[in-house]
């Protein structure tokens, strides 16, 4: 291999270091999304390199950079707490587990789980910001955006 060729595919440190910048905040502005609608975001992403990374051979890379900065729940990812401050990272990880187990609930539930479920309860702000990362509002109901949909009613 010749001094300095880059192998067609590899990621280098500054498009790793895009991708990781592209990848947190379409998470932070998503909250929720498949690997599939992940790799759609990035496969318009309009450097050249990353765009084409999301489907060729940096795709390996890619995951790695995905796994390093998400959880799967379900079918699901989302940006690890650790992405945010350290002030909301536990109420948001006790808002995705209330959500991981009940799948939706009013807003009132979420507010008294977390009320329950920490030293110092959240602000009704963040259990919002939290409610609208995490969820959908489907009538008086949150409900989780990494839920599979919900069966047809039967006819």
């Amino acid at each position: 291999s010749g001094a300095g060729a880059e192998v067609e595919g590899e990621l280098g440190t500054q498009e790793k270091s895009q991708l990781t910048k592209f990848l947190t905040q379409t998470l932070k502005a998503e909250g929720v999304l498949s690997l599939e609608e992940l790799l759609g975001k990035l496969a318009d992403h309009p450097t050249q390199k990353l765009a084409a990374a999301a489907t060729g051979k940096g795709l390996p890379e890619v995951e790695i950079c995905i796994a390093g900065l998400t959880q799967t729940i379900g079918q699901s990812l989302i940006l690890r707490s650790t992405a945010y401050p350290s002030a909301t990272a536990p109420a948001r990880d006790a808002m995705i587990q209330l959500m991981t187990e009940k799948g939706s609930c009013p807003k009132q539930e979420a507010v008294e789980y977390l009320a329950n479920a920490l030293p110092t309860p959240p602000s009704t702000f963040v259990v919002t910001k939290l409610l609208k990362e995490l969820a959908y509002q489907s009538g008086t109901l949150w409900v989780f955006k990494g839920n599979p949909p919900p069966p047809p009613p039967p006819a």
